[in-house]
């Protein structure tokens, strides 16, 4: 059964083990935002299909016996505000910015990726990065899963 609770750590241990797989994990946690995100708006960019694409990719590669990084395929939705990662909007926060996906990213664009991790889309960030609470123009306000009057930060 998923349980989006458990450390990334454990998680990822269980994919190793083959206990659980990629695939399954990133269709429970996109399962999650599809019903929990309306309200709280913390992902603003998704793609499912190329997210389930890299868990597939993953799970064959552990199958294989191929190395697949420190955090096997556990997802994770990139936040750099600042930090174009290829195919993917890079909004910024703001309005002023397009729905262009980035045709290059950044040197250090993908950290998540290159320890294991699934990128399965960008959650919301402060217009430019500027202030502590995630709130902006373009998407609105995040809001705090456990007590959603609250922001996340």
């Amino acid at each position: 059964m998923f349980d989006p609770f458990l450390p990334a750590t454990e998680l990822a241990e269980l994919i190793r083990r083959r206990e659980t797989t990629s695939v399954e994990v990133v269709s429970g946690y996109l399962d999650r935002i599809d019903r929990l995100n309306p309200e709280l708006t913390a992902i603003v960019w998704l793609d499912p299909e190329a997210t389930l694409a890299a868990a597939r990719a993953a799970d064959a590669a552990l199958a294989a016996g191929r190395e697949v990084g420190a955090l096997p395929r556990r997802p994770h939705p990139d936040q750099g505000p600042h930090r174009p990662v290829q195919g993917q909007p890079c909004y910024y926060g703001s309005l002023g910015t397009s729905e262009e996906p980035a045709g290059e990213e950044r040197a250090g664009g993908r950290p998540a990726a290159a320890a294991g991790f699934v990128l399965m889309g960008r959650s919301a960030a402060p217009e430019a990065g500027t202030m502590s609470v995630t709130e902006s123009r373009r998407f609105g306000i995040t809001r705090n899963p456990w007590d959603t009057t609250r922001s996340p930060g």
